[in-house]
């Protein structure tokens, strides 16, 4: 008998898994023996096999309604592998009661495709702004390896939502990263106006809880949210009959919602900028022990032999070319370098930035000089001070110089801020806190500017 027999006979004659039909026929049940397993959704005797079902590749569902083979506005699962592993529950009345009529089949299918309709493919033209790429109309995110339930209670009408992948213990509310989008650009809506690119994402399926600080407006109708979390997100707007200006926006919280909760949103900030101006340098020293050190323009800074140098630009119109000058040595067209310091003297390196419409910045004057002692050759500094960031989604902190007795720290960006660690305190942009050692100390700096007066500049 195959799976497909097993299915209640007025399930299959309502054609919502007629996609299924042949995947599930040449499944043979024979010999599989039931296990009673409880999960959120109650206590089932399940059947489950592990396969290999050509059939699978290319069957979609609409969480949204329920059904398979994708007819809806929603947005539609797309499976593309074919090794699964397969179950199939009858619902009981409790441990160890009887059947009541209900049943669950839990599609565990690494390869998924989400597919967003309300998403179009985009590309950066020439000109550093998003356009629709006619090669890549549909945007889909490559999701991890997670179950596709469709169930129906006794009473209840059939429905489909995602789950965790989890497969023993008590159920789990993952939340996944590592997804990917296809292509990396995308407009929202029918228009070119807005559109996006992201650096990380999470999926989440929690069923317990909503994640944290998801807007009111994100859900559709009561119960758990699941989608897409953005929290660093790009975004490019061109709105229309401001030709002459871009428009520089970020959002630090985008959600996709799927299913019932399918639709875009978030909070967005903006800030107009005048394409026409030149763009602007800022540059640091990265060291072989991976400590960053700010390069000031037109000074020197100690930084060790074989440090890279790194280069970042904004304002004007992107994208930049960045160019680094070694005085009497080579230039590089890049925004990194790794750098000779020689152990007497200073090296120059001198940088010209040009962005997009021509606008030249440059060349600016960086110095550097070898410390007196090799990084980490002094006893003190035999283990280099480490940050471990607390709170990662207020900002980020940096170290900027250390000696045996303390080290200096300031915000990335470089704002002012106030600062305290236990038995100290300071007010500027920069700290130098002491710590021996061996030991630690919890530092923490809060900017002075209010965040909607400070610039802000998203590296995505």
């Amino acid at each position: 008998m195959s799976l497909w027999d097993d299915l209640p006979s007025d399930l299959r004659n309502t054609g919502a898994l007629d996609p299924l039909e042949n995947a599930l026929k040449a499944i043979d049940t024979a010999g599989l023996t039931p296990r009673e397993v409880t999960d959120v959704d109650g206590t089932w005797s399940v059947r489950s096999v592990a396969v290999d079902v050509p059939q699978l590749a290319g069957v979609s569902v609409d969480p949204a309604t329920g059904r398979w083979g994708g007819a809806g506005p929603s947005t539609p699962i797309e499976l593309t592998g074919t090794q699964a592993t397969i179950a199939y529950g009858r619902h009981l009345t409790g441990p160890g009661g009887t059947e009541d009529g209900g049943w669950h089949l839990d599609l565990d299918v690494p390869g998924i495709r989400l597919l967003v309709p309300y998403l179009r493919g985009a590309m950066l033209d020439t000109r550093g702004q998003l356009v629709f790429d006619p090669a890549n109309p549909q945007v889909r995110f490559i999701l991890p390896r997670i179950v596709i339930r469709t169930m129906q209670l006794a009473g209840a009408t059939v429905g489909t939502r995602l789950r965790s992948a989890s497969t023993s213990g008590s159920p789990v509310d993952d939340i996944y990263s590592l997804i990917r989008m296809t292509p990396g650009h995308a407009l929202i809506g029918p228009g070119t106006t807005v559109g996006f690119a992201f650096r990380t994402a999470e999926l989440d399926l929690s069923s317990l809880a909503d994640p944290p600080g998801l807007p009111p407006g994100a859900r559709a109708v009561p119960g758990e949210w699941q989608g897409l979390h953005l929290p660093e997100v790009r975004l490019f707007v061109a709105p229309d009959g401001l030709e002459g200006l871009a428009v520089s926006a970020g959002v630090r919280d985008l959600w996709i919602g799927i299913g019932v909760h399918d639709g875009v949103t978030g909070a967005f900030s903006a800030e107009v900028v005048n394409r026409g101006g030149s763009p602007t340098v800022l540059a640091r020293f990265i060291s072989p022990a991976g400590r960053h050190i700010a390069a000031v323009a037109g000074g020197a800074v100690e930084a060790p032999d074989q440090s890279v140098f790194l280069v970042d630009a904004s304002g004007g119109l992107a994208p930049h070319t960045i160019r680094i000058e070694v005085a009497g040595g080579p230039t590089v067209a890049g925004d990194r370098l790794p750098v000779t310091v020689p152990a007497a003297g200073t090296v120059e390196l001198r940088v010209t930035v040009t962005d997009a419409g021509g606008h030249s910045h440059g060349p600016v004057s960086f110095l550097a000089l070898r410390p007196a002692a090799g990084e980490g050759a002094a006893p003190a500094l035999a283990n280099p001070a480490a940050l471990r960031l607390l709170t990662p989604e207020r900002g980020l902190m940096v170290i900027v110089s250390q000696t045996a007795t303390d080290v200096t720290v300031r915000l990335d960006p470089e704002v002012p801020a106030e600062w305290a660690w236990p038995g100290g305190t300071s007010t500027g942009a920069r700290a130098t806190v002491p710590v021996m050692a061996g030991s630690t100390a919890a530092v923490s700096g809060t900017p002075t500017q209010p965040a909607d007066a400070r610039p802000t500049t998203l590296d995505c």
